[in-house]
């Protein structure tokens, strides 16, 4: 399970890793580089947080980076969003499974699931940052492992 949470400013996202039974800690956090978010933009330094498996979502994040194929979706996940792009302009996006970055719009902005994502929209509606939100998540569910992974973007 995962929560991801922005704020406006900073892109954050907790450190577990739910594979089937397998509980673990990892890497959900990653600096794109240059990267184009749509054809008639300039690259731009983007972040990425990551949810779902996580075999197939670190292997998006390295097709978004240009470092390697894209890799195959199961059929069941392709309008499934595994996880939130923030670019160094604060451009947001939902990284669907089909590799398609979906604008968004809606700041603050929590994504995952189990009810984190919930609490940490509501803990940042009443004021918190995106890494306290992640915080408050862990302390109200079991869907949500710390430490928090961050990115301060703008502000």
């Amino acid at each position: 399970m995962t929560t991801i949470a922005f704020d406006g400013t900073t892109l954050a996202v907790d450190s577990g890793w739910w594979d089937g039974n397998l509980v673990d800690t990892g890497k959900k956090l990653y600096a794109l580089g240059p990267i184009k978010v749509d054809p008639d933009s300039d690259p731009v330094e983007a972040y990425a947080a990551i949810k779902g498996e996580s075999a197939f979502a670190v292997a998006l994040i390295y097709w978004l980076r240009g470092v390697g194929e894209k890799p195959q979706v199961p059929t069941d996940k392709l309008s499934a969003s595994f996880g939130i792009l923030v670019t160094k302009t604060l451009r947001v996006f939902a990284i669907m499974g089909n590799g398609t970055l979906v604008p968004m719009s809606t700041v603050p902005l929590a994504d995952g699931a189990q009810g984190g994502a919930g609490v940490a929209l509501g803990a940042m509606l009443m004021g918190a940052s995106a890494v306290r939100a992640i915080e408050l998540a862990a302390e109200r569910t079991d869907a949500v492992m710390l430490p928090v992974q961050s990115v301060r973007l703008g502000g």
